[in-house]
C-alpha cells in the first residue's frame, strides 16, 4: 500500500486512507533496508524501483519447504 500510495499522486489520504502500519505486525522484514515509516507517516528513497533491496538469506530462512 505505501509503495502505490507513493508512486501514485492522485492518491490522497484524505481520499484514501491507507494502512501504513502493515511492517509493524511482523518480527522480522525481508528487506535489506526498509523504508523510513515513522509517527503515521512513509517517505520514498531515491533507490530505483520499489526501493528496497531482498535480502536473500531471510528469504530462504522464511521459505515453506
Amino acid at each position: 500500500m505505501v509503495h502505490l500510495a507513493l508512486a501514485t499522486p492522485g492518491i490522497t489520504a484524505e481520499e484514501y486512507p491507507c494502512d501504513i502500519i502493515g511492517p509493524f505486525y511482523y518480527e522480522d522484514d525481508i528487506v535489506r533496508d526498509p523504508l523510513p515509516i515513522k509517527a503515521g507517516e512513509a517517505r520514498s528513497n531515491n533507490r530505483p524501483g520499489l526501493g528496497v533491496e531482498l535480502d536473500e538469506e531471510k528469504i530462504e530462512r522464511f521459505r515453506v519447504k
